[in-house]
């Protein structure tokens, strides 16, 4: 049976005028993952709320709990890394964070409190998450040299691993020509990666599709849409990815399929 990583990015739990109702999201969520054969594994590449908002936390700990539980996805297959909009002022910049993927998870394995970057293994996975807003700069993102250090050290130890994949919020290639919000250092992040032989990087922040290859080792670079942007003329969705075949079905959210109901359709 295939893994399956479900992608989704930018829900941005706490925003006032969300894209589409919460519960038809969900519900529309459910039914299509419950319709994935074989293991699946959540990936959430940032900005889980709005703005820092504290209830948008809430909001998303009981939606993604309620999606886990209903589609049978195992606790320590959801993992997640923070963007610009998960950034508290007060305090520790990240505490709310961790709380949001400690509901989940039930553990503490994935914490950005005190780390920039995390390494973990699921099945023969690798997966590397990286905090693109640990310079706590919200208009562009960056990737911490703690990164780089830990790369050059684990290189021989990510080699036994059937696949390597690197999770981060902020985008490494611009789309658009007044965009600065780009990953300032993405070519020394794209290097190593390629240097250590990975196989994918996924991430989100720009609401929209990017699939290319760079790199030595045709590292795939894959973007999530968002859950919940306003943009005009941007589907709001999310993608699936099937790390050993390398298919990826993007989905989008469509109100005007069904009339009055929330579908997920594929996009061809």
């Amino acid at each position: 049976m295939p893994t399956n990583l479900i992608h989704i990015s930018d829900t941005h739990f706490g925003d006032p005028s969300p894209t589409f109702n919460r519960q038809a999201i969900k519900k529309a969520l459910i039914k299509q993952i419950n319709g994935i054969e074989g293991d699946k594994i959540l990936i959430i590449s940032g900005d889980i709320t709005f703005k820092a908002c504290q209830q948008g936390y809430r909001d998303a700990e009981v939606f993604f709990s309620e999606l886990i539980e209903s589609c049978g996805i195992a606790r320590a297959n959801v993992i997640a890394c923070p963007g610009n909009h998960d950034i508290v002022r007060e305090g520790e910049p990240f505490k709310e964070f961790d709380r949001f993927i400690y509901t989940l998870r039930r553990d503490s394995v994935i914490s950005f409190t005190n780390n920039n970057s995390i390494l973990l293994n699921i099945q023969q996975l690798c997966f590397l998450l990286v905090n693109s807003a640990s310079h706590l700069d919200h208009t562009y993102g960056q990737i911490p040299d703690a990164t780089f250090t830990m790369l050059d050290n684990e290189k021989a130890n990510l080699q036994q691993w059937k696949r390597r994949i690197a999770v981060t919020h902020h985008h490494l290639i611009g789309q658009e020509i007044n965009d600065t919000s780009t990953t300032r250092n993405a070519y020394s992040f794209l290097y190593h990666l390629d240097q250590s032989g990975f196989d994918y990087v996924l991430h989100g922040h720009q609401h929209s599709k990017l699939d290319l290859v760079c790199g030595n080792n045709k590292i795939r670079i894959l973007s999530a849409r968002s859950m919940s942007y306003h943009g005009r003329g941007y589907s709001n969705g999310f993608s699936l990815l099937d790390p050993e075949s390398g298919t990826v079905t993007p989905f989008i959210l469509t109100p005007d399929e069904v009339p009055g109901l929330l579908t997920i359709g594929v996009i061809k």
